[in-house]
């Protein structure tokens, strides 16, 4: 028994051995076909996706090739126009220079106009001044020469009354001599004429004594007035020399005025032409920092782009590198469209720092331009300003010459009025005619007074007795007489005193008008001070905007001219940037070239690459083991079970003998 068994081990362990390497195998192959068909569908989809990212890039490489050349082409222009604009930058810098020169002439001007605006305020201060008190001093002086007219016409009528009563008084006197004559003839008569005279006579000496006292009162005012006359003829010729004085300093002021009104025009029309420009430059500035402003944003994207095509590019040459299977044409053109990224990146970032540079330059630019239009605005005004004031300044100072002639003419009238012609004695004349006059009519009414006594006492000796008749009308006739020579002598003082008179009354009328006309040029010589008070206020004003805007002009002009210098600077290194970016460029474009080239053998590689791996996969697909029991290639399955079935048969047989051995 134990013999049968020892001979049936053999087989069960080579059964044993034939089951356990029949499901190891079975489990290894099971196991190794699946992971070959996952991986065979990973390589293939890997694989589609590769043929299809390869067509992309394929197709993005032409794009690149073509923008590239396009960015080639755009860089030269960006070259030319890099050039242009550093020219343009030279330039504006030498422009902004002599500007600079300019503004700071223009500020050294304004500060001497405002200077001489100042002073010329003070003089039109002081000169608005004496006006007052020159139109305060016409005043007076025309109601002075209205009251002397009126005196002179009141003194006119008391001449030429004094005059009637003169002739009356000679007329009588000769009457008086011709009745002593008669009264020599008769007693009777004489008795009679002797009550007559006396009563005359008496008559006679009281109005004697009051004709001494308004003669003396009369050679009084005459010597007043002849003084006053004198006072009048010497201050009319002080007014006439200040008056002379005064027409020439205002021709001067006027000339003076008229020549700075044309500077202020040509100042103006400077100023406005210069804020006008100001304005230009100002919205050129404005539009350039605008422009530079889209430069730098479209520098910015387009760092943005380089440095993300250069990345990708970089990631595209590591994964080239990394893969075997590549050729060596797709690796050098990768590796030349890696360094040309590179270059673009660095060309890009360049053309960035250079377009910032121009960006602040040209905000430095606007700013300053920015001031130069405010000071060129400012110093317009301050023009219109100042123009306006030398033309009110200009009118006033001509008003006032106007008023200083019509002055000087009514001074001169009034001069020939007091100090005469040689027609005319004038007011000085007859007032000295007048004293003479009122001399000698003081001499005639005192022997008229003196006449009239003798004739009372001859009278009283006529009553006294007819023995002194004879007598008596020899002293009457005496008396008579001198009466009759002092009366002609009266008569003739009180026709030159009548003719002194009228002539006084006939020209204080000129007086009037003189001083008339003299009240009309002190109040507009008045006004036209106060107009040029006013003007040089205004121009004392528009000067100190004028300067303030100059000095803004001036500031504003040393920074332009510091933005324009790093505006130049910027304007190379924008060249120079762009040199470098077409360079890059062109080898961008180069570098596009090779790796269109190279993505259309990769593209035919990959599409190679696609239809191997779908082969692989149907091939590993029908490797598996669930596949191989469903096709016909699974009776393969059969030959391992098969070589296990023979140990097995072959214990059976054995045992079935042995079995019939035993029954047996």
């Amino acid at each position: 028994m134990h013999t049968r068994s020892r001979h049936h081990l053999p087989w069960a362990v080579l059964a044993a051995l034939l089951a356990l390497f029949l499901i190891a195998g079975l489990a290894f192959y099971s196991l190794y076909s699946s992971k070959v068909a996952n991986g065979a569908a990973q390589l293939d989809n890997g694989m589609r996706t590769a043929q299809t990212g390869s067509a992309d890039l394929n197709e993005g490489a032409v794009r690149a090739e073509d923008g590239a050349k396009e960015l080639a082409t755009g860089t030269g222009v960006l070259k030319e126009g890099s050039a242009q604009l550093a020219q343009g930058a030279t330039d504006a810098h030498e422009g902004s220079t002599e500007l600079s020169a300019g503004a700071t002439d223009l500020h050294k001007g304004t500060t001497e106009l405002k200077t001489g605006s100042d002073q010329a305020s003070a003089g039109a201060g002081e000169l608005a001044g004496g006006a007052g008190q020159l139109f305060a001093g016409t005043q007076e002086v025309a109601a002075g020469a209205v009251r002397a007219d009126n005196a002179a016409r009141k003194l006119d009528a008391g001449a030429g009354r004094l005059t009637t009563g003169a002739q009356e008084a000679a007329a009588g006197a000769q009457a008086l001599s011709a009745g002593a004559g008669e009264l020599q003839g008769g007693t009777d008569t004489l008795a009679t004429g002797a009550g007559d005279l006396d009563a005359g006579a008496k008559a006679l000496q009281s109005g004697a004594g009051q004709a001494a006292a308004g003669a003396g009162e009369l050679s009084t005012g005459a010597g007043t007035l002849a003084d006053g006359a004198r006072q009048l003829g010497a201050g009319v010729d002080e007014a006439a020399a200040g008056s002379a004085d005064l027409s020439t300093g205002l021709g001067t002021l006027s000339a003076g005025l008229t020549e700075a009104s044309a500077g202020s025009t040509a100042l103006k029309s400077g100023t406005d032409e210069l804020a006008a420009g100001a304005s230009e430059l100002e919205a050129g500035a404005a539009q350039l920092y605008a422009g530079l402003q889209q430069g730098v944003d479209g520098t910015s994207e387009l760092k943005d782009g380089s440095a993300q095509l250069s990345a990708g590019l970089i990631q595209l040459r590591d994964e080239v590198r990394k893969n075997p299977l590549s050729p060596p044409d797709l690796r050098l053109a990768v590796e030349q469209l890696a360094a040309g990224g590179q270059q673009l990146d660095a060309g890009v970032g360049e053309l960035q720092t250079g377009t910032l540079q121009l960006r602040d330059g040209g905000q430095q630019l606007a700013d300053g331009t920015a001031a130069l239009s405010t000071g060129a605005d400012q110093a317009a005004a301050g023009a219109t300003d100042l123009n306006a004031g030398l033309v009110r300044l200009d009118a006033g100072g001509k008003e006032a010459l106007a008023g200083s002639q019509a002055l000087g003419q009514g001074l001169d009238q009034i001069q020939a009025g007091v100090k005469g012609t040689k027609k005319s004695p004038g007011l000085v004349g007859g007032a000295e005619q007048l004293e003479a006059g009122a001399g000698e009519l003081a001499a005639g009414n005192t022997a008229l007074a003196e006449g009239s006594t003798e004739l009372v006492d001859g009278t009283g000796r006529l009553r006294a007795g007819a023995a002194e008749l004879n007598a008596g009308a020899g002293e009457l006739s005496s008396g008579a007489s001198e009466l009759a020579d002092g009366n002609g002598a009266l008569a003739t003082g009180a026709g030159t005193l009548r003719d002194g008179t009228s002539e006084l009354a006939a020209k204080t009328p000129d007086l009037v008008d003189g001083t008339g006309r003299l009240t009309t040029g002190a109040q507009s010589l008045s006004a036209g001070a106060v107009q040029l008070q006013e003007g040089n206020a205004a121009l004392a004003e528009g000067s100190a905007a004028l300067e303030t805007g100059a000095k803004r002009l001036s500031g504003g002009a040393g920074r332009l001219e510091g933005g324009l210098e790093e505006l130049h600077a910027g304007a190379g290194d924008l060249d120079e940037g762009a040199a470098q970016l077409q360079q890059g460029a062109t080898a961008l474009a180069d570098g596009n070239g090779a790796l269109a080239e190279g993505t259309g053998k990769l593209a035919s590689g990959s599409l190679q690459l696609v239809s191997g791996t779908d082969e692989l996969r149907s091939s590993s697909r029908a490797a598996t083991a669930d596949q191989m029991v469903t096709k016909p290639a699974g009776l393969l399955l059969l030959i391992p079970l098969l070589l296990l079935a023979i140990p097995v048969a072959m214990m059976f047989v054995m045992r079935r003998r042995e079995r019939s051995v035993d029954s047996y």
